[in-house]
């Protein structure tokens, strides 16, 4: 509800009149006096002003006009006069509120029409100027006004104010019923004061005031006079109708009185310079007071205002200006700076940068504020491009520089007079200088070009190059903006004075690159190199200081080099010896040598030279030589190693040779066992040494003659006849003899074996007897197995065996001796009784059977293997265990069943019925369609069937009817259904069902048609569905036929209750309906009329769009429909038209919406079209966001476009974009890249068009800066050539700035730059990158450092130090900076021990060889540096053993030192004490004959590189008092047995007639497989079991007593009483035996047809293992042959798998009389495959 401003409440604003009228007097009908319409405002008219009282909101649901009632939130509200109603909706023009002329009312009124965008609210303005007024309008709009309100108010006081100003009756009335009264009094409710300051105007809170200016104008609502006074002041101040004079043009409060009682009060506060005060305000009325509180603040107003560096300072375009801006006097000021007017170029801060991107004259504006003043400066700034730098010169550099000499260099440089230049000069060397200049530049002192704003700066310097080389010398001149360099290579020479040659490595060898170095002196800068290496090659010459030369052959050369640096020369010359890499060393010896005899060991080698030969002869004997040859005879036999090592100065090689020294012996005679007779034997004898060389003497025991054969070691011989012989070989040599005796066991071959057992059956439980025979007689050993588990068992030729279960046994005969073995087999059957017969059948109804029915009689007994016969009791005889049978005549008949088998037989008998069954049951009805309550009779029949009773269902759900021998039942339906009838006959072996269907209906009765959608209507529309029904009023399971009869379109037959009826042409038709079941019929029939609907209405407005007030055609068509008619509206407006076609014009833009309703009696459609109505479009123009005033943008910028225009409506924009168009008054488009790209607006209606267009300039934002180093590392050498990196993401028109902090700054021209840092020091590089729209900036960290030179380990190493010693290490490096010295100590076992510092200490733990790693590592790499050398325990003790310490002379003593700790690596030197020489030794073991009787000390010296001990023993020599005997072992040297056989061992002893002593044996076995071990070093004694007796010549071994391995079997001979012992030893071997396969059953076996075939190899084993401890064996089985080839056994089908102990093979795979051979292999980890082969086949029918 807006409220006029300036009409006085009593009275009521009149539109144009400037005047208010009462309220009994509506304003004027008309806009004005004595005038009928008014076409403009008069000149003097205005219109008032409104502001927004109160507003509600309400919604009003879609339908059709009605009438309102807007009461909630709006009885409260006050109105005034002078008030009015506006109405804002969104249902379009003219769509509420229904105003019409009328000439009657006195309340006509000119209506104002507004179309807005958006809803008017408190903060819009009232639109002028472009609404539509409708003059003498009356609305249909009532609004209730009541002058008085009754409010009741409870209770007794009145304890709340009211809410409005105002006069009021305060009425009381009592509520006693006894005593009624009332009283009431006039109430003037006046409004408070609202006390306010409303100048000056509060700021966030606080006013603020100039100093000694603290006045201030308040203002109240009072309906009386009104005071004002402050706390602290004893003024009063009375309020005033009207502000002062000079404040009411500047205070907006006192130009406007909307209450007309609003009072003004002038106060001064007179608070002088007071900064900040808090000030209460009161006020006070005849009625009413108020305080407020005031927060007040007294600024001092600004004064000289200035700016520095003033701005009509010369700027350059591109480059930042900083400007400062700062006031004289004045408090608390605050700045803004505007660039050119521009509000986008606004600033607010002290300090403004800012960078002129174009050059010109630039308006620079800056005011400074503060709250109670300002000042605002105006500056013309002028820009400039910069002059580049240019000329940079460099004079002053000579050619060749000598070192140590003075040089004077100048340098100068053309550069812009309003920029500084800061000099720098890179020497190469390390050396740097800096010189600044900056401007102002004096021109006394620096030439000035004023046309060109140019100066030339010049620079001299003096510098002396210390050291020899070639150097970069760089100038440059840089300055913030830009970098200019020069660089010039400088030569500085110095005079040599020496040169040296040195090798890499030391010791030279021919074929092997060397690195020769020359060393010169002072400097190596600038040297040309000429190398002569004296072999022949040509000269090489070159700078390099360091070459590379090869020798092709070994020898002496004279290796020279001479260097020239141009203002020098000098040489030099060397010998350098160059030897050949030991190759190809072999070694042969003269062995194996006969003990007392000399071998001689040969080397020889490929190549090389000055050899040193070094023979290890493996007895402690070691012989170092020129020449690659050696003589030597060894003490004792035994197998000895050879080391021989071949040494020069670059190479060393060594090759070990087994050497053997022999005693003359017979090893062994093959073959050892058993052997055939009457066949030729060949014998063949292992000896020791070189067999062709000796004489073999044969003597077989036999009878037969000596056989001397010479060199030959082997012999034949038959012995005829069996049994034992005792053979004997003398063999000799030129030098001893040696005899050998050996047992020859003769055994014959067996030829024939046979079996035979007493029966084939046997009964269960009784005894079998089996003999065997076989040729040619021998006392052979029998093995038996009767076919089952843990049966075998060794027995004679005759055995018996009573089998405890049915089945065929294979049982097989094993016939053997040492030589040769054969197996036979015989099959025998074990059957147990038959037992109780049983018969079984497949009948289901216990022993009835059913007539001519075939049934399978079953047959069972205890016994497997049984003949069945059968008598059925009709004269059919069958046998076999499964048989079938059925009977043909009904009776009772008993089954007989007789069982037999080979050793036995039984029967039984089994009583059956034989019964008729039940075929062809049928029922009939007396009749199938029954009325209600009707009896109908039923009759079963059947074709066949005995015995047989009947049982009834006559409905669903019912119980049967009892069964009863009858056929026949009689039953009455009381109910409407269709019933099926169910009849069950049986008997005792069946049963059957048949049925029949009985329908029970109601007559018809009370038909109708019924249409719900026609009602009592006769009539409907075509091309609808009508749904016809139809009803009964009684009747069941009827049916309905229908007869639609219609002129011109025949006749339509259907079906159904409710059918569908759709006519497309009009017209009457009859319906005729038929209702039937099967007991009657009804029928009807009725009429209806059908018309054609209105369809197809079309609507169209010609033209559309439309310009205003412009004629428009509007027509309306329709494709069918009669008897139409037409209804128009526009609008939501009738128009007075009634026909299809109607013209019109539109006073008004937008969108009128035009409606027609077509209409006839049966139906009607409307149809309305849109109407644009539009003005024609100007000025039209586009802004664009994220944009400069330039047209510049960074690329991937999303920019806003929006259009505008002054005048149009329906405006379409239409935005040609790059590559694209776009629509909408407001888009967005996203530059995605860099260029030049226009934007072009086409705004158009349907009346008028325009378009603008704008170039943008895009550039790439700069991102994505990068800065690195080329060598990927940010610690750099000095000198060194560091490459910059440029990387950029993005960005277009990019300039690059490279500043390296305190050593140069330039202006980069491509994307690297080269740099070399001559100091130490870290760097802070710079890279910025900027263009028009964007800038960036990245820095990167460069530390320069020294490399590490020289590295060197102080006063290392020792040879070894020792265990538990701490020892302090120290590095040295030549240079280098921020070195980490990382050493490292491994000792080869073990973790590693890893220190870190310069100086370190270590203590090894442990000896062994220690490698000493030391790495210097600084950021720029590292060096590195290895020292070797030995860690060894310190010697604690040691202690020597002596073997045996009491011995006889000429007896070899074995001596071995125990060393504590234990791992220790030592020198032994030996003193014997009996006058031999001393004998030094690397091992702690030695042996010593004594050539005397006595008793001996024996020293041991032991000593390693850091310690020494001393050890002794004492031993007792005596003479043996008769000659020693000899011991000797059959089989030795070496003896191979199987683990799973008992072995024999036999010694042979020689006690050469001495018997004064009591003679002692024992065998013993150890571990170690060497025999020349001293007993009880280094071996573990395997124990034997106890009931071996080792104290006899023979060692019997039991079987499974040893572990699989290799032994040393050890036999001695002692004397008691002294101490002598004689021992033999030969090498045992423990192997393991064959696996066993067996197949249970022999070699052959037959099996039943009737069975499956089993193998089982349960029992094969491995006879390495005892039988608790045996391990799982892999099975595999084959079928390997047939009687009817191999082929024959493809078809066969494993069904347990290959793979198990048991293989089962389905009777129905196997053929009768057909023989299978099936393979056996058995393997497991570590040992061979093994087979066995089993033969067989099935029994016969």
């Amino acid at each position: 509800m807006p409220r006029q401003s300036h009409a006085h409440p009593r009275s009521s604003g009149a539109p144009f009149q400037e005047r208010c009228l009462p309220l009994s007097t509506p304003c004027h009908p008309t806009s004005c006096f004595n005038c009928s319409s008014v076409t403009s405002l008069p000149p003097e008219a205005s219109l008032p002003d409104y502001t927004l009282v109160e507003e509600v909101f309400f919604t009003l649901p879609p339908g059709a006009s009605r009438h309102q009632v807007v009461r909630d939130q709006i009885s409260d509200i006050l109105v005034e006069a002078g008030d009015f109603i506006a109405l804002q909706h969104d249902g379009g023009p003219g769509t509420l509120l229904h105003c019409g002329g009328d000439s009657t009312s006195p309340w006509r009124q000119s209506l104002l029409a507004l179309n807005h965008t958006d809803w008017i609210n408190s903060t819009s303005d009232l639109p002028s100027g472009n609404g539509t007024w409708a003059e003498d309008q009356a609305c249909l709009l009532r609004v209730l006004y009541t002058g008085q309100q009754e409010t009741p108010i409870p209770g007794q006081l009145l304890q709340a104010g009211l809410a409005s100003p105002g006069d009021y009756t305060f009425q009381v009335t009592s509520d006693d019923l006894d005593f009624p009264s009332s009283a009431s009094c006039p109430l003037r409710v006046v409004p408070p004061l609202g006390l306010a300051v409303i100048y000056p105007p509060s700021q966030n809170g606080t006013i603020y005031f100039p100093t000694n200016q603290t006045f201030l104008l308040a203002k109240v609502r009072s309906w009386h006079p009104a005071w004002a006074s402050w706390q602290g002041d004893n003024q009063t101040f009375a309020f005033l109708p009207s502000c002062p004079s000079e404040l009411v043009s500047v205070v907006p409060e006192c130009q406007s009185d909307p209450f007309n009682d609003t009072l003004f009060v002038y106060i001064d506060l007179q608070l002088g310079d007071t900064l900040l005060t808090t000030v209460m305000l009161t006020a006070h009325s005849e009625v009413t007071s108020t305080n407020l509180t005031l927060q007040i603040r007294v600024e001092e107003p600004l004064r000289g205002l200035k700016v520095t560096p003033h701005p009509s300072h010369r700027v350059l375009m591109g480059t930042m200006v900083s400007y400062s801006a700062d006031v004289d006097t004045g408090s608390n000021p605050s700045f803004k700076w505007t660039v050119d007017d521009k509000p986008h170029y606004t600033y607010y801060n002290t300090v403004l940068n800012v960078v002129y991107q174009n050059t010109g004259v630039y308006k620079l504006s800056v005011t400074a504020t503060n709250h109670v003043s300002d000042l605002t400066e105006h500056y013309s700034v002028t820009v400039a491009m910069m002059k580049p730098m240019a000329s940079l010169v460099v004079r002053g550099v000579p050619d060749i520089v000598t070192q140590g000499s003075a040089q004077t260099l100048s340098a100068s440089v053309l550069v812009d007079m309003s920029v500084d230049a800061t000099f720098r000069w890179s020497f190469g060397d390390g050396g740097y200088e800096v010189h600044h200049f900056k401007p102002p530049y004096n021109s006394s002192v620096f030439i000035l070009d004023t046309n060109t704003q140019q100066v030339t700066l010049q620079k001299n310097i003096t510098y002396v190059y210390a050291q020899p080389g070639e150097y970069t010398l760089m100038v440059s001149v840089s300055n913030k903006f830009e970098n200019v360099s020069q660089k010039i290579d400088v030569f500085v020479f110095s005079v040599l004075t020496v040169v040296e040659i040195e090798t890499e490595p030391k010791l030279l060898q021919a074929g092997h690159p060397i690195m020769f170095e020359a060393h010169p002196l002072p400097s190596p800068y600038g040297i040309v190199y000429t190398w002569s290496f004296g072999d022949g090659s040509p000269p090489l010459q070159g700078r390099e200081r360091r070459v590379n030369h090869t020798f092709a052959q070994s020898g002496i050369y004279n290796v020279s080099v001479s260097i020239n640096n141009t203002i020098s020369y000098i040489s030099t010359y060397a010998e350098m010896l160059v030897s050949e890499k030991i190759q190809g060393l072999s070694v042969s010896s003269s062995g194996p040598t006969e003990l007392n005899t000399p071998t001689v060991i040969s080397a020889q080698v490929e190549a090389g030279n000055n050899i040193t030969w070094t023979f290890e002869m493996g007895d402690g004997t070691v012989r170092t030589v020129a020449e690659p040859q050696v003589e030597h005879t060894y003490a004792k036999d035994g197998n000895y190693t050879v080391n021989v090592t071949a040494t020069n100065n670059v190479s060393s090689q060594w090759v070990m040779l087994d050497v053997q020294v022999f005693v003359l012996q017979v090893l062994q005679l093959e073959p050892s066992g058993c052997i055939q007779e009457l066949t030729d034997v060949n014998f063949n004898a292992f000896v020791s040494g070189n067999s062709s060389i000796y004489t073999y003497e044969w003597s077989f025991g036999d009878g037969t003659d000596n056989n001397t054969l010479y060199g030959t070691p082997s012999v034949t011989h038959m012995f005829s006849t069996s049994g034992d012989y005792y053979l004997s070989l003398l063999l000799s040599s030129k030098v001893n003899k040696a005899n050998f005796y050996a047992w020859v066991c003769v055994q014959p071959v067996i030829v024939n074996v046979s079996l035979v057992p007493e029966t084939s059956y046997t009964l269960l439980g009784e005894e079998s007897k089996f003999t065997v025979s076989a040729f040619p007689e021998f006392e052979y050993t029998y093995l038996w197995n009767f076919g089952i588990n843990d049966s075998a068992v060794r027995g004679g030729n005759e055995n018996t065996f009573t089998y405890k279960s049915p089945g065929q046994y294979l049982v097989t005969v094993t016939v053997l001796n040492n030589i040769s073995f054969s197996n036979f087999t015989a099959l025998v059957e074990v059957q147990a009784s038959v037992g109780p017969v049983v018969i079984q059948h497949n009948g289901t109804k216990s022993n009835n059977l059913a007539l001519q029915q075939p049934y399978m009689f079953t047959a069972s007994a205890d016994a497997s293997k049984v003949d069945y016969t059968w008598d059925f009791g009709d004269g059919s005889i069958l046998t076999g265990h499964n048989v079938t049978h059925s009977y043909n005549i009904p009776g009772n008949f008993l089954i007989s069943l007789n069982g037999t088998n080979q050793v036995s037989s039984n029967s039984t008998w089994l009583p059956v019925s034989v019964i008729t069954p039940i075929q062809g049951l049928t029922v009939n009805a007396s009749q199938i369609n029954v009325p209600l309550n009707t009896s109908v009779h039923f009759e079963a029949h059947l074709e066949q069937g005995d015995s047989v009773h009947y049982s009834w269902i006559l409905c669903d759900r019912c119980s049967p009817i009892p069964s009863t021998n009858t056929n026949t039942i009689f039953y009455t339906f009381r109910s409407v259904g269709t019933f099926n009838i169910i009849v069950t006959a049986e008997n005792e072996i069946g049963s059957l069902q048949a049925s029949i269907f009985i329908f029970v209906q109601q007559q018809l009765d009370g038909l109708q048609i019924v249409a719900e959608e026609l009602g009592e209507g006769c009539c409907f529309a075509t091309n609808r569905v009508l749904h016809l029904q139809a009803t009964l009023r009684e009747g069941t399971n009827m049916s309905f036929s229908w007869n639609l009869i219609k002129d011109h379109e025949g006749t339509t037959n259907l079906s159904g209750k409710t059918i569908p009826v759709n006519f497309s042409l009009p017209g009457p038709c009859k319906i005729f309906l038929k209702a039937t079941n099967l007991l009657s019929q009804l029928a009807v029939n009725r009429t209806i009329e059908f018309l054609d609907p209105v369809s197809g209405v079309t609507l169209g407005a010609t033209p559309n769009p439309v310009a205003v007030n412009s004629t428009t055609n509007m027509t309306v068509s329709v494709s069918s429909g009669t008897d139409l008619r037409y209804s128009w509206s526009a609008d939501r407006e009738p128009l007075p038209w009634f026909l299809p076609s109607v013209q019109h014009k539109f006073g008004s833009p937008g969108l009128k919406l035009v409606s027609v309703v077509v209409s006839n009696e049966v139906s009607s459609e409307t149809i309305s079209e849109w109407v644009s109505v539009q003005e024609p479009i100007s000025g039209v123009t586009f802004t664009a966001t994220e944009v400069t005033e330039q047209n510049f943008l960074a690329s991937g910028t999303t920019v806003v476009l929006r259009g505008e225009n002054q005048v149009g409506t329906n405006v379409s924009w239409t935005w040609y974009l790059p590559n694209t168009v776009k629509m909408g008054k407001q888009v967005t488009w996203l530059f995605p890249t860099a260029g030049v790209f226009p934007v072009t607006l086409n705004a158009t209606n349907d009346v008028s068009a325009e378009e603008i267009s704008r170039d943008f300039t895009v550039q790439d934002k700069v991102e994505g800066l990068r800065l690195e180093l080329k060598m990927n590392k940010s610690i750099v050498a000095l000198r060194e050539n560091v490459v910059f990196s440029i990387g950029i993401t993005s960005g277009t028109s990019v300039t690059f700035v490279l500043s390296i902090s305190g050593d140069a700054t330039v202006e980069l021209q491509n994307l690297t730059y080269t740099h070399q840092f001559t100091r130490v020091d870290t760097y802070v590089v710079n890279l910025t990158a900027h263009n028009q729209i964007s800038s960036e900036r990245v820095s990167i960290i460069v530390k320069v450092m020294e490399p590490i030179s020289m590295l060197t380990m102080v006063n290392c190493c020792e040879t070894a130090i020792p265990v538990g010693v701490t020892k302090s290490f120290s590095a040295e490096i030549q240079t280098g900076n921020r070195v980490t010295f990382l050493w490292t100590f491994d000792l080869h076992h073990g973790a590693k021990t890893t220190l870190i510092g310069k100086e370190v200490t270590y203590m090894p733990d442990k000896p062994g060889q220690l490698t000493i790693f030391l790495a210097a590592v600084n950021a720029l790499g590292c060096q590195n540096l290895t020292r070797v050398i030995q860690v060894q325990n310190i010697l604690s003790s040691a202690t020597l053993e002596a073997y045996p310490r009491d011995t006889f002379i000429n007896k070899t003593v074995n001596l071995r030192v125990s060393v504590f700790p234990r791992t220790t690596q030592a020198t032994f030197q030996w003193n014997f004490g009996d006058g031999t020489g001393r004998q030094t030794t690397s091992v702690p073991s030695m042996s010593h004959s004594f050539l005397q009787p006595g008793n001996f000390v024996v020293q041991v010296n032991v000593s390693n590189l850091v310690s020494w001990t001393l050890t002794q023993v004492t031993i007792n020599i005596r003479v043996l008092e008769c000659q020693e005997p000899e011991v000797q072992l059959v089989h030795a040297p070496r003896l191979t047995v199987r683990r799973s056989q008992p072995n024999l061992v036999e010694a042979s002893v020689d006690l050469k007639g001495c018997v004064r002593y009591g003679v002692e044996y024992l065998w013993e076995i150890f571990s170690s497989p060497l025999c020349f071990t001293p007993p009880g070093q280094g071996q573990d004694r395997i124990p034997l079991p106890a009931e071996v007796d080792t104290r006899r010549l023979q060692l019997s071994i039991p079987k499974m007593a040893l572990e699989l391995g290799n032994y040393s079997m050890v036999f001695s001979l002692t004397y008691e009483g002294i101490p002598l012992r004689k021992t033999a030893c030969l090498q045992l071997s423990v192997v393991a035996g064959k696996l066993v396969p067996i197949i249970e059953g022999g070699n052959f076996r037959v099996w039943s047809k009737t069975q499956d075939l089993q193998l089982s190899a349960e029992q094969s084993y491995d006879p390495n293992l005892g039988p608790e401890s045996q391990t799982l064996l892999n099975y595999l089985w084959e079928c390997v042959d047939t009687s009817k080839g191999p082929s024959h056994c493809s078809s066969l089908n494993f069904g347990l798998g290959s793979n198990g102990p048991v293989l089962g093979v389905p009777e129905s795979e196997l053929e009768a009389e057909v023989t299978y051979t099936f393979r056996l292999t058995i393997s497991k980890e570590g040992m061979s495959r093994e087979s066995t082969t089993q033969m067989g086949s099935q029994a016969g029918a």
